[in-house]
């Protein structure tokens, strides 16, 4: 049962089962039973050994348990970067970057969660969490003026136009560090995001032009003709206006 209770439920529950384990030999099994009274040395010295053995059961146990909780820990959270990374490269546009954005925080953190951009409409978040992250964009520092809420900088080099907010963190260098990756994946995403909306812009100016171009040669070539008929008229009558008379 000691082994059994570390495993599932770790070292306090475990030492309380190896305490209760002891009592209950003592009064079950130790003469005078039904009592938790000991009246020889060799009854003492065997629930001695037994508790220290359950005890150091226990610790081991739930040390091993402790290491396996904290590697399933560690490898949800690369699975949990590794599927944010592929959302990411999927993600064609800024709405579709934010989502991704805010989700993984939400499973990171189990916290609320805010993705905030200096373009946002002034309506889409209160006015104390958009001035704290327009400070945090600011200065490109992690920023605290809205406790709880603490708002992490999304740094694109020379610019910064996104911060990302989680409320109610407590103090885990850990799990910042994790925001901290989060906020350079989502710095590249939307710098990405970015510039292919002016590599699309680019290109529809191009086209514009190219079909101003055609345009322009179409209604050319369709004036060309009665233009070159008119002007060889008007340069016929010019050259031989003694020629015509007055109707003509």
């Amino acid at each position: 049962p000691v082994i059994l209770i570390a495993i599932w439920f770790g070292a306090v529950a475990s030492v309380s089962t190896a305490i209760a384990c002891a009592l209950s030999i003592n009064y079950f099994f130790v003469a005078p039973r039904f009592t938790f009274t000991i009246t020889r040395s060799q009854d003492f010295w065997a629930l001695a050994v037994f508790s220290l053995v359950a005890l150091t059961t226990s610790a081991v146990a739930a040390q091993a348990r402790a290491a396996r909780l904290e590697a399933a820990r560690r490898a949800l959270q690369a699975d949990t970067l590794r599927a944010y990374a592929s959302d990411l490269a999927a993600a064609g546009d800024v709405e579709t970057i934010r989502t991704a954005t805010l989700a993984v925080l939400t499973r990171l953190t189990g916290a609320e969660v805010a993705c905030i951009s200096a373009a946002d409409a002034e309506d889409r978040h209160p006015e104390a969490l958009r001035d704290a992250a327009r400070w945090a964009m600011s200065s490109k520092t992690i920023s605290q003026s809205a406790a709880p809420w603490r708002f992490w900088p999304v740094v694109i080099p020379g610019r910064c136009d996104w911060a990302l907010g989680v409320r109610g963190l407590n103090a885990d260098p850990e799990l910042e560090g994790l925001i901290e990756q989060i906020a350079a994946h989502a710095g590249v995403a939307f710098e990405r995001a970015r510039q292919a909306g002016l590599a699309a812009q680019a290109e529809l100016d191009a086209a514009r032009e190219r079909l101003k171009t055609k345009l322009l040669e179409g209604v050319s070539h369709d004036l060309r003709t009665p233009l070159a008929s008119m002007l060889l008229s008007l340069q016929s009558l010019q050259r031989f206006e003694s020629e015509h008379d007055a109707a003509a």
